[in-house]
């Protein structure tokens, strides 16, 4: 499904209650000021956010005192009905809610009440304003058949991860990986569990992005078409193409690489272990105006890249040019493009999961292996981390 090019969004889309109600996000920003370098001056800004949203079933955050959160909408299990009748599992527990791994999960969890289900990311600016990293991690769900928490894993390797760039100052993709994987198999508390990791690391100074990708979470990289004719109207919705999209890495089809702890005195035959040197390492150059998504397989499972182009030239449109009747609306006062952008394709790809007609990358890929019989999109985790580049000298 092609989105068509209307002048604004559709309001299922943008609306601001609905995507407060439906959608869990947050907003990381970083200003020129943040991002000022004791050794170069910053040529790059970088506007970064964050939006996820875990799949129906999955465990919501509820701090102490607080009322259950509401039922989702009708229609919102359009197609896909299955998951009402599953029974949540009881899962081992090994992290102290006092650990600081999850007090900054809970952090980030207390203004999403959905939750991010099995999903984790992070954003973290390097030390001295050198630029910014960020990451996503899709903790394998197969794990909850051994009473094992899968979003344990993903969420500590996205904790160390960030660590290691608060803390020690690494800002190498691949040695991050090193980093996290060396902290979660060395941390008591995570018992056990696998998942997939896609880490990024912008550079303010020079543009350069390096990242480190393992299993199919993935990024993308998105660049506006300067328009050939000058007397175009500027209100216009504008173009911008895929100039790079992370491919997937998997062992066959819906088994990605991942890394992964066994548990103690565990069977190793069969089970699926990469190691972060298997990660594939990319580095590429970025332009202003260029736009950076990380996402895990709930949003690329879902979501084509001719659809993505069309679902971010929309919505730049729509941030640039807000419609009237909106004007001085709280909710749409200082609404970033990257967040937009964020909430936005999160909750696209989960109107395209519960749609059964509607043909998904997953289902491609499907068809690809022999099955015939998986239909329409993916019910799964969505989380997206939005990145938006713009010239220092133009803030």
């Amino acid at each position: 499904m092609l989105l068509s090019r209307p002048t604004a969004l559709p309001s299922a889309l943008l609306r601001q209650r609905y995507v407060q109600r439906q959608v869990s996000s947050a907003r990381f920003l970083s200003t020129s000021s943040t991002l000022q370098s004791t050794t170069a001056p910053p040529a790059w800004r970088f506007e970064t956010a964050y939006s996820f949203h875990g799949k129906p079933g999955s465990p919501v955050y509820r701090p102490p005192g607080s009322a259950a959160p509401a039922e989702p909408e009708e229609g919102d299990n359009s197609g896909r009905p299955d998951w009402r009748t599953k029974k949540p599992k009881t899962l081992q527990q090994g992290l102290p809610a006092d650990h600081p791994l999850s007090v900054w999960r809970d952090a980030q969890l207390a203004k999403a009440p959905w939750g991010a289900g099995h999903d984790w990311f992070f954003v973290e600016e390097q030390q001295e304003g050198r630029g910014v990293t960020v990451g996503v991690a899709d903790g394998v769900g197969g794990w909850e058949e051994s009473g094992i928490d899968p979003s344990h894993f993903s969420q500590a390797l996205m904790w160390f991860a960030r660590e290691a760039v608060r803390t020690e100052g690494f800002r190498s993709p691949k040695t991050l990986l090193d980093k996290a994987f060396e902290g979660v198999s060395n941390e008591k508390g995570v018992i056990a569990g696998s998942s997939t990791a896609c880490i990024v690391s912008l550079d303010a100074a020079t543009g350069l992005v390096r990242a480190a990708n393992l299993g199919d979470s993935t990024f993308l990289l998105l660049r506006p078409s300067t328009s050939v004719d000058p007397s175009a109207e500027p209100t216009n919705p504008p173009s911008y193409t895929v100039v790079h999209n992370q491919p997937s890495q998997t062992h066959f089809f819906n088994a990605p690489r991942q890394l992964a702890k066994l548990p103690k005195g565990a069977n190793k035959a069969g089970a699926l272990i990469d190691m972060p040197k298997d990660a594939d390492l990319v580095e590429l150059m970025v332009q202003p105006g260029d736009i950076l998504l990380l996402a895990t397989d709930g949003f690329s499972d879902n979501v084509f890249p001719t659809e993505l182009e069309q679902l971010v030239a929309l919505v730049k449109h729509r941030v640039d040019n807000p419609p009237a009747e909106e004007a001085g609306q709280p909710d749409a006062e200082g609404r970033s493009l990257a967040q937009t952008l964020a909430d936005v394709c999160v909750n696209f790809a989960r109107i395209c999961s519960f749609k059964p007609n509607k043909e998904s990358p997953f289902e491609v890929e499907a068809r690809r292996y022999g099955h015939h019989d998986l239909k329409g999109g993916k019910v799964d985790d969505v989380t997206v981390v939005a990145v938006v580049v713009e010239a220092a000298e133009q803030v």
